[in-house]
């Protein structure tokens, strides 16, 4: 059933309806992390640099861009259950949350500021990278009428490399994962078509 959105009888459909919040959700993410290189290119000296935090945000603008992207996969999903608007909504959610653990505080100490927030966060950040992974694949098998879904196996393999740095504190391993999975990204961004 649609919802009326205005005075001149148009109407709104369900997935429009959705796709709005599953948008809001995005921009708070975009916006965290244009706050976290903001205060990074402000204040160089202090925060310094890492591999890591600028693989790993490079990783998620791609991801946020191809979630958004993704989102008219679901134009023919009915949404006649709250738990389809939970489903399409929980990835950006948990996008939201990763950027916004992701941000440096202002007060962090430098120099090296930056590599040592990413140590402090890491397990957090990763283990919501990977959530978010498992999460987007559970929302296409689960929803009705999903067109145009991505491979489970791209999704479970992202978030099992994703979980498996999180237990380990070897920056090698880390930077190795994370430049592989923003690389297979902007791949995959560059090929898909709709």
């Amino acid at each position: 059933m649609p919802l009326n959105a205005g005075p001149l009888g148009s109407e709104m459909s369900r997935f429009e309806f959705n796709s709005v919040l599953v948008s809001i959700m995005l921009a708070f993410a975009a916006a965290e992390l244009v706050t976290a290189w903001g205060r990074v290119l402000r204040e160089p000296r202090r925060f310094g640099f890492s591999w890591q935090f600028a693989l790993l945000s490079i990783w998620l603008l791609l991801v946020l861009v191809s979630h958004w992207f993704g989102l008219w996969s679901y134009r023919e999903v009915p949404f006649d259950a709250m738990f389809h608007s939970l489903f399409v909504l929980l990835p950006a959610l948990t996008l939201a949350l990763l950027a916004h653990v992701l941000t440096p505080q202002l007060d962090l100490k430098g120099p090296g500021a930056l590599q040592q927030h990413y140590l402090s966060v890491s397990r957090t950040v990763l283990l919501l990278a990977g959530l978010v992974q498992l999460l987007s694949t559970l929302t296409d098998v689960a929803l009705p009428g999903v067109l145009d879904d991505a491979p489970p196996g791209y999704f479970i393999a992202t978030a099992l490399s994703f979980f498996a740095i999180a237990f380990t504190s070897r920056l090698f391993f880390h930077t190795v994962v994370l430049g592989g999975n923003a690389a297979i990204s902007a791949v995959v961004m560059a090929v898909v078509r709709t």
